[in-house]
């Protein structure tokens, strides 16, 4: 009996010290979520649309009758602007280019030069992301003098090449072109060229 009454003594006494406040619970915080970072997405490469460049140019011109040849050749520069549309990785192209060819020398025993030339082309590449080998296809005029005679030489013009993009606007390209002209007073006209340059893609 002297057991029972202590044990619901100190039972009271549990429950009032409770109620007054003497332990509390402990309060657990919600962990908190660390920020989401989102990346922004790469940028998209893409070769379509206009561009405009220069380029150094290195050229020669050779003459070729009853067996033998012979040729002038310079250093030059070239203007061109065109532009390209992008169907998957292939892109397809159309432009027009002129040059100051700046070509000079003596063939078959006369002087010669050729200065000026245009051209309009069509070309076609595939996009290896920044880089772009191509080829390409048009027409070509020219102006020649040989011992003081003017003469017009047009003919179709072949391409290879690779350009690369630095930046989305900036481009930088070589190419080797060759010249199939039509024949001049039974004489044979061919024209070879490399060029180095640089375009800007609006």
């Amino acid at each position: 009996m002297k057991n029972l009454i202590v044990a619901t003594t100190a039972l009271v006494a549990s429950a009032t010290f409770a109620q007054a406040g003497g332990l509390a619970a402990p309060t657990i915080e919600a962990p908190v979520a660390a920020p989401v970072v989102i990346a922004a997405p790469a940028p998209v490469t893409t070769w379509a649309g206009a561009y405009a460049g220069a380029a150094l140019t290195y050229g020669e011109t050779e003459g070729s009758v009853g067996g033998t040849s012979d040729s002038i050749d310079g250093v030059g520069v070239a203007l061109r602007g065109g532009y390209d549309w992008q169907f998957g990785s292939w892109v397809l192209g159309l432009g027009a280019e002129y040059a100051y060819n700046n070509e000079d020398g003596d063939v078959f025993g006369a002087t010669a030069e050729r200065k000026d030339s245009a051209a309009v082309f069509a070309r076609a590449g595939y996009a290896l992301d920044t880089w772009l080998p191509y080829v390409s296809a048009g027409y070509t005029w020219s102006d020649a003098e040989v011992a003081g005679t003017s003469y017009d030489l047009e003919g179709a013009t072949y391409g290879v090449g690779v350009e690369k993009l630095f930046t989305q606007n900036i481009s930088g390209f070589a190419e080797y072109s060759f010249a199939d002209f039509d024949d001049v007073q039974g004489v044979s006209v061919e024209g070879q060229g490399v060029k180095l340059g640089v375009n800007y893609r609006f």
